[in-house]
């Protein structure tokens, strides 16, 4: 631990040195893929001091990462008489690491925005069905968020909104920051429908939710399909490989042997 907290300041005090800008393009982009796996906080007014925090040390790990790959590849083609290529093979390995990094992290965002998705048509309908008994929009938030915590990103980020507004967080910003922690569009949209209604106050409001619940049922049902599609994408290459064992398995044999006549 202490080596890798070693090797990321030393990367981060290089990157200053180097005078690379922490507010730059891709530190913001990569800030909102953070945000959209989970990884930082996407609150209003989380500015350069994020940045310069969790981004910048996301950041100077990949780099360290990426530059002991190359140095490891590098190092392993010349020993096994690469020769001139071991310095290109290891710089590409090193940037296939950069960039595998930023993959995976686009691949947790999109699994975190799938189980929020998920959830989300229950907790609107549950949100409905309690404000058509009568309790306000909170209460009935407080009550889900009780009922359902510890189950699954989308109530845990209920929960923590809904001790913002215990904590003294005017309820409508605590809304916001929920939603900007999700980062979903889904989310972003249910939560500018409660924000609506709490400033200006709507009548219908059971009757737009459940129509949200049923767009929202839709996007789970797309969803559902776009994962069952990536799945059978997924089994193709194994299915591939097995065929081509089992055809040389098969056809082997028969190659010696005719050789052999």
């Amino acid at each position: 631990m202490g080596l890798k907290m070693g090797a990321r300041q030393a990367a981060i005090r290089t990157m200053r040195i180097l005078g690379v800008s922490f507010g730059g393009p891709y530190f913001r982009k990569t800030h909102l893929r953070l945000i959209r796996a989970g990884l930082a906080g996407g609150a209003k007014g989380a500015g350069e001091a994020s940045l310069r925090g969790g981004v910048s040390e996301y950041v100077a790990d990949k780099a360290v990462l990426s530059l002991a790959a190359a140095a490891a590849t590098g190092f392993f083609t010349l020993a096994a008489g690469g020769g001139v290529l071991s310095a290109p093979i290891g710089l590409a390995f090193g940037v296939a690491v950069f960039m595998a990094k930023d993959m995976d992290l686009d691949r947790k965002a999109r699994r975190r925005a799938d189980e929020v998705e998920r959830d989300l048509p229950s907790l609107i309908n549950r949100l409905a069905l309690f404000v058509n008994a009568g309790m306000t929009t909170f209460r009935a938030m407080e009550r889900i968020a009780s009922e359902k915590a510890g189950k699954g990103v989308l109530y845990g980020e209920l929960k923590a909104a809904v001790d913002e507004v215990h904590g003294g967080v005017p309820e409508h910003k605590a809304y916001e920051a929920m939603a900007a922690r999700l980062s979903v569009r889904s989310v972003s949209s249910f939560v500018s429908v409660l924000v609506q209604n709490m400033r200006k106050g709507n009548q219908d409001l059971v009757t737009i939710l459940r129509m949200q619940a049923k767009e929202c049922w839709e996007v789970r049902k797309q969803s559902a399909k776009r994962l069952g599609e990536e799945a059978s994408t997924k089994l193709l290459l194994p299915m591939v490989i097995m065929f081509l064992a089992v055809l040389l398995v098969v056809a082997t044999p028969a190659v010696i042997s005719f050789n052999g006549f």
